[in-house]
């Protein structure tokens, strides 16, 4: 069944925290596949990419083109543009939206705000 922008949105909200992002060693990077130790964190894309692995030294998901992006991703979360993806993705990578416990209340207003525009 097809997911809807506001399902993605939302499950992107309940999902992460300051632990749990798709972060490079030094903080600085998002990465669709990050494995440390043993341990496997997904950015926002990663988590609905079919194959995360593939995805390692990637560009911004605003310069994929948007059939291979499509190709990519799980069959019940295709169908929306690069543009709702790329705002996805800027989610996840903000610092500010997270606390170690989960979203943050600037991360509640930001994901209030994908909602208005794709919800």
């Amino acid at each position: 069944m097809q997911k809807t922008k506001a399902e993605i949105i939302n499950e992107t909200a309940s999902f992460y925290n300051l632990g749990n992002r798709g972060i490079d060693e030094g903080g600085d990077n998002c990465d669709y596949y990050v494995e440390e130790c043993g341990n496997v964190k997904l950015c926002a894309v990663g988590r609905y990419l079919k194959d995360p692995r593939s995805w390692e030294c990637k560009p911004p998901v605003r310069a994929i083109e948007p059939s291979r992006l499509e190709d990519a991703l799980k069959e019940e979360y295709r169908g929306h543009s690069n543009t709702f993806w790329n705002d996805i993705q800027e989610f996840h990578d903000n610092l500010d939206n997270w606390t170690d416990e989960g979203i943050s209340e600037r991360g509640e207003i930001t994901r209030d705000q994908l909602l208005n525009i794709f919800g």
